[in-house]
């Protein structure tokens, strides 16, 4: 089951959420795993899970509440250019960022 019916379902719920980006690398290490993921190897935009990300902000946006959004990305310039691509992908669905 896609990550983003999950956000679905507990739509109403949701007062936070942390944007884990998965490489390509890691994916391949532990697919079929359930496994907690500690910080992202990759910049947002650069993971496998960039379309299910779009589909959680979306399914989030459309509650019409404010909910705090915050990538995790190992390293500075890994989480710069997350919190750069995040702000375009807000300001292109018409949010403040």
């Amino acid at each position: 089951m896609p990550f983003w019916l999950d956000i679905l379902m507990a739509k109403d719920y949701v007062i936070h959420t942390h944007l884990k980006i998965v490489s390509e690398s890691l994916a391949a290490t532990v697919r079929g795993e359930k496994t907690g993921i500690a910080s992202s190897e990759a910049a947002l935009g650069d993971g496998i899970n960039a379309e299910n990300i779009s589909k959680c902000l979306d399914i989030m946006i459309a509650t019409a509440r404010e909910i705090p959004v915050s990538p995790e990305a190992d390293g500075e310039e890994l989480m710069t250019n997350s919190i750069q691509r995040l702000r375009s992908l807000l300001k292109s669905k018409g949010q403040d960022a």
